[in-house]
């Protein structure tokens, strides 16, 4: 079910957009599509479970709020961050970054409820680092 405090508005994914070196794939479905800015990525969701399943084996990282999207990535074994907000679901154990559940999920924490900005500058932040990091792996001989 749809949840508010689980919804982050395109707008403030901006920073993740500006990150250098990366392509941004939408995986959002149904109403908040009508929120993307233009040139916000290309769309790749889909309401089909095994579309979505083919498209995220094919990305290096999903980021997403807690949602089906999260945990069909973590079940995949896909690397995947999770954007959770201060009053997450027991299962995301406060202070932590990793997850039991998935080995491949990291845990981003909201530490004031709504606010997503420092969040999302925390997870932009650290996909220029990977982003680097791997424009310099596939450079080297």
């Amino acid at each position: 079910d749809w949840d508010e405090r689980r919804s982050i508005p395109f707008p403030l994914l901006a920073p993740l957009a500006r990150v250098p070196g990366i392509t941004l794939h939408v995986l959002q479905r149904g109403r908040g599509l009508t929120e993307q800015p233009p040139g916000f990525g290309v769309v790749s969701g889909s309401d089909n479970i095994l579309q979505a399943a083919r498209v995220m084996r094919a990305l290096d990282l999903v980021i997403s709020v807690d949602s089906m999207t999260a945990h069909l990535a973590g079940a995949l074994g896909v690397p995947v961050w999770s954007l959770l907000h201060a009053e997450a679901d027991w299962r995301w154990m406060d202070g932590r970054e990793d997850s039991p559940w998935y080995p491949t999920k990291r845990l981003f924490h909201q530490e004031q409820p709504g606010n997503w900005v420092p969040v999302i500058a925390r997870v932009a932040d650290e996909l220029a680092v990977l982003a680097g990091a791997m424009v310099q792996a596939s450079a080297s001989p």
